[in-house]
């Protein structure tokens, strides 16, 4: 059989009849795979405390997963909370001729899969994981999960108790632990836009829907959930991504299938457009990406500007 070796590119490339995409395994250093109950639409990672930047081997991580069930057993849906663990490197010739022994047999483990799961009703379109620390350091943070679903609500569950469980023989996790602590009903119809603000360790939420609505929503200090009821209206398409600074905490931006990217400040009533000192990474459905700088001006072009939707920003 005849093996393309070009790179797919989403919006560039075709398959053609009887063609499958398949992996490059020479570009990984760790590949697996895993099979759930129904297709998922989006995923996250959870920050753990196991360190940063690690690179031995087997690694562990955490995950959150929302469902798209079939439209007929939309009740099978769920919210996945995951661990991975004995997850091993790709076998490869040894570079390092002083490698041990003793380091390849403690790569060479079994990979399994933790999960539980929390009931839901209806397709998670996007899912997002925040955390907020414990005031006790023997504790561990609180994970929170915003989910925008397929029915224009969004559910913000606490999973703290989920994620404690792999490391806690026995654990039982109640009905009352799957109940969303807060189900959002501001949107008029679905959207995939979903991003927790990087600055408020409380939480602060952004989401937006298909009719370029964007919502703010932020806990409150009785640990109830307040929605700003006036949204951010400027796009004229949907409202595909959705990123807040990594450092002015009033500063976000939106990426739409109208082919524009804006930039809002929460403390402006009039709702025009802000300035950051950031530059700005994008994404099209063309395959383009391209980097902004605070006047709209391109600063890695790729193209001179972006010919269709675009469904990421940075």
């Amino acid at each position: 059989m005849d093996v393309d070796q070009q790179t797919f590119i989403v919006g560039r490339n075709k398959l053609e009849p009887g063609q499958t995409l398949s992996p490059d395994l020479s570009t990984y250093e760790m590949l697996h795979a895993l099979s759930t109950p129904w297709p998922c639409l989006s995923f996250d990672i959870v920050k753990d405390s196991l360190g940063d930047n690690r690179k031995t081997y087997p690694a562990t991580m955490y995950a959150v997963a929302g469902t798209q069930a079939d439209r007929k057993r939309e009740k099978e849906n769920q919210l996945m909370v995951m661990k991975f663990s004995g997850l091993s490197r790709m076998e490869r010739e040894q570079d390092d001729e002083d490698s041990s022994d003793d380091e390849d047999e403690d790569e060479d483990a079994d990979p399994i899969l933790e999960s539980t799961s929390i009931p839901l009703t209806s397709t998670t379109n996007r899912i997002r994981a925040h955390q907020t620390p414990s005031s006790n350091s023997s504790q561990p943070p609180t994970t929170l999960t915003a989910s925008m679903m397929e029915s224009g609500q969004v559910l913000i569950h606490d999973v703290t108790p989920h994620l404690a469980s792999f490391d806690t023989p026995g654990t039982v996790i109640t009905p009352q632990q799957n109940k969303a602590i807060s189900t959002l009903r501001m949107h008029k119809t679905e959207g995939y836009a979903v991003d927790w603000s990087p600055l408020v360790s409380t939480g602060k939420l952004l989401t937006g829907d298909n009719n370029g609505g964007i919502y703010v929503t932020t806990r409150t200090a009785g640990e109830g959930w307040a929605t700003d009821s006036r949204p951010f209206t400027g796009h004229e398409g949907s409202v595909e991504e959705l990123q807040w600074s990594p450092s002015e905490r009033n500063v976000f931006a939106s990426a739409s299938s109208d082919g524009t990217i804006k930039v809002w400040d929460v403390r402006s009533k009039s709702r025009k457009a802000a300035q950051t000192t950031h530059l700005l990474a994008s994404g099209a459905d063309d395959g383009v990406w391209a980097v902004w700088d605070a006047c709209g001006q391109l600063q890695l072009p790729q193209r001179a500007n972006h010919q269709r939707g675009m469904a990421s920003d940075r």
